[in-house]
């Protein structure tokens, strides 16, 4: 005789929801049912306010794991707006096969100001395709499926609100930086694949490109600056929302209702040194057969740089992919010299406006450099109305509900 599985229903209620009349998971409204081919349909109301709202599965109190439901559809890893009958379908016969376990079905609604750890957008071309994940293993495929580096774009969050650290160099100049909200970081450098999906440029502007390099789609875009990619340059004036609305950034933020832009200075920092303060975020040790785990560099690389697919070496701690090397990485900041970094403690930080400079910051180094330039210290800059072949970027967004 077959068994099936036997689920519970489950809401996630947490009390800074309830306090703060924030999203909840209307308690006594989960249901769960499954037919005879183990399809499981799991309904829900939602209370308070939008919310992301994502399903986990769970036996004896722990998880089975989100790569084992990522072909849960409905309304589910989505922003979703209060109401009633809210359902979600998962085919646990094809992703989950042969548990004849008891199950506990646990529904989470996430504030928008505090969403899941992971958002993808998974179509570039169209309105509203934007889903959530609280873990890398809930992407579909997984992330560093290359679908992720042409066609889609993967995003991962930085808990950055109320958070202080120290940017700069001790040996130099530093100062202490905090945030007032989270903000996403793409885990990869914008692709040559992904700005061609977007379709704001007529062409390609990259260097390393066509029959010569079959995997150019997969290379970060370059030779593109700043100024064109966002459709100007009036950084700070306006924050993040100042683009031009036919530019790739101002497109791609129309289509997902997000705000997209180049993070500043700060955001980088703080996203690629995940947590550290040495001069790596894996430690201060340069030795090459550390550094060539995460850098293209010579040992690696060879003495004159060339392209490489993104994501090929090990990420940081929060899966920041290639945080140095490759090229360079524009950030909003204009430029300041590593010995004119203004110290004390700042908020938000955005750097000076156009009247103290027209180039703005560069981090992450470049490989044929080596270590001198590959950290997290490391500063230039270059005409933010100028494009080189070894410079390219990396997309930050505000979190939905910011």
């Amino acid at each position: 005789m077959k068994i099936k599985t036997a689920f519970l229903a489950l809401s996630s209620i947490t009390a800074a929801s309830l306090l703060a009349g924030g999203p909840v998971i209307r308690e006594g409204s989960v249901s769960v049912t499954q037919d005879a081919k183990r399809c499981v349909k799991i309904s829900y109301a939602l209370d308070g306010a939008p919310a992301v709202v994502t399903v986990d599965v769970l036996t004896n109190g722990a998880s089975i794991g989100s790569a084992n439901y990522t072909n849960m559809a409905g309304d589910v890893n989505v922003i979703v707006q209060p109401g009633e009958n809210h359902m979600v379908t998962w085919r646990a016969d094809k992703s989950w096969p042969l548990n004849k376990v008891k199950a506990t079905v646990k529904v989470k609604a996430w504030p928008l100001d505090a969403p899941p750890d992971y958002m993808v957008v998974y179509d570039l071309t169209r309105a509203g395709c934007v889903r959530y994940y609280a873990d890398a293993d809930g992407v579909p495929f997984g992330v560093t499926n290359e679908i992720y580096k042409t066609e889609q774009l993967v995003m991962r969050r930085i808990h950055a609100n109320g958070r202080t650290y120290r940017e700069g160099s001790p040996s130099t100049i530093y100062r202490q930086v905090s945030f007032t909200n989270d903000y996403y970081m793409g885990i990869y450098f914008l692709t040559q694949g992904q700005v061609m999906k977007i379709g704001a440029v007529s062409s390609n502007p990259s260097t390393y490109k066509g029959d010569s390099y079959p995997d150019w789609r997969k290379y970060p875009v370059e030779t593109l600056a700043p100024s064109v990619l966002r459709g100007k340059y009036e950084w700070p004036v306006g924050g993040h929302a100042n683009v031009t609305a036919n530019s790739t950034i101002g497109l791609l933020s129309s289509r997902t209702g997000i705000t997209f832009d180049i993070p500043t200075n700060s955001e980088w920092e703080y996203a690629m040194r995940a947590g550290s303060d040495t001069r790596f975020f894996w430690g201060s040790s340069d030795d090459y057969g550390v550094c060539t785990n995460y850098i293209w560099m010579i040992a690696n690389n060879g003495s004159t740089i060339h392209p490489h697919e993104v994501g090929l070496l090990l990420p940081n701690q929060w899966g920041i992919y290639d945080c140095y090397g490759i090229y360079y990485q524009h950030t909003l900041d204009r430029q300041v010299a590593n010995d004119k970094l203004p110290s004390g403690n700042y908020v938000n930080p955005v750097g000076p406006d156009a009247s103290y400079s027209t180039r703005c910051t560069t981090r992450g180094g470049r490989g044929d450099f080596g270590t001198a330039s590959c950290n997290s210290n490391y500063r230039s800059g270059v005409a933010a109305t100028s494009g080189f072949s070894n410079n390219g970027f990396r997309l930050m967004c505000l979190c939905p509900g910011q």
